[in-house]
């Protein structure tokens, strides 16, 4: 037997067209503007992570937030390549573009 089971918060009926991997998958848009190792990737896949638990965003909304991060992590470049905290060997966070 099998169940189909919805979890549609109430409010939320119109992402019910959206795929669940779509709220769970958020990596993907790290790719392009994010160091691949170091202190700044870790706290943003656990963004990632944290995002793609709550059941109370929609898909526009948690990329809303990642975009909140690279832009706060792209004006605050010269901090971050001061305190060295871009990984070993990278010297800056690469290229914002608009996504």
């Amino acid at each position: 037997m099998l169940f189909c089971f919805t979890a549609l918060t109430p409010g939320l009926e119109e992402q019910a067209a959206v795929s669940f991997t779509e709220h769970v998958f958020l990596e993907d848009h790290l790719e392009g503007w994010c160091p691949t190792f170091g202190p700044v990737r870790h706290f943003m896949e656990l963004v990632c992570l944290g995002l793609s638990k709550n059941p109370y965003l929609s898909v526009e909304e948690k990329i809303d937030y990642i975009v909140w991060y690279r832009d706060y992590f792209d004006k605050h470049r010269d901090v971050l390549e001061a305190a060295g905290t871009l990984g070993p060997g990278v010297t800056k966070v690469p290229a914002l573009e608009a996504q």
